[in-house]
């Protein structure tokens, strides 16, 4: 459990958690969204991946190492987190998927980033925002707000 930082609050010094699978997820969307259709998953396959890594429900993301998820038994105590991956396949497939024979030019300048706001603002409070006389997700008002300030040229002074 270290790696999900399921121990943080019983013993400081063994806060082991490590961002990076989740990293690589949010890299992972940002390539989906240059090149959305590139990609045999849709998002909603990396939401269920990201979720997952810290809920506890799924015993490929507990312990450090295969080693110790087979030492503690995970196997037989919990489900794979593929397995509902597998169950509703579907769901997770992007249907207007086309295969990419070269390499996927990916822009990585800084305006070309963007805030996954499916992932972070999935919990947010607001439901609808109106702006402008539009009724918006939470998502669509920070991803305006954002766009806004991407396109913001600095003055000189600046």
């Amino acid at each position: 459990m270290e790696r999900l930082g399921g121990n943080r609050g019983k013993d400081p010094m063994r806060a082991k958690m490590s961002p990076i699978f989740f990293q690589f997820l949010d890299a992972v969307f940002q390539i989906l969204s240059q090149f959305p259709n590139a990609f045999e998953f849709n998002e909603h396959c990396l939401l269920h991946l990201a979720n997952a890594l810290t809920s506890g429900l799924y015993g490929t993301f507990v312990y450090d190492s295969y080693q110790q998820r087979k030492l503690a038994g995970v196997a037989s105590r919990t489900v794979s987190v593929w397995t509902p991956l597998c169950a509703a396949a579907s769901f997770f497939l992007n249907p207007d998927y086309t295969p990419v024979v070269g390499p996927l030019w990916v822009w990585t300048g800084h305006q070309a980033l963007k805030l996954w706001t499916n992932y972070f603002l999935q919990h947010h409070e607001l439901q609808t925002t109106r702006v402008a006389g539009k009724s918006l997700t939470p998502s669509a008002s920070l991803t305006s707000a954002l766009d806004t300030l991407s396109t913001h040229e600095p003055s000189p002074e600046e």
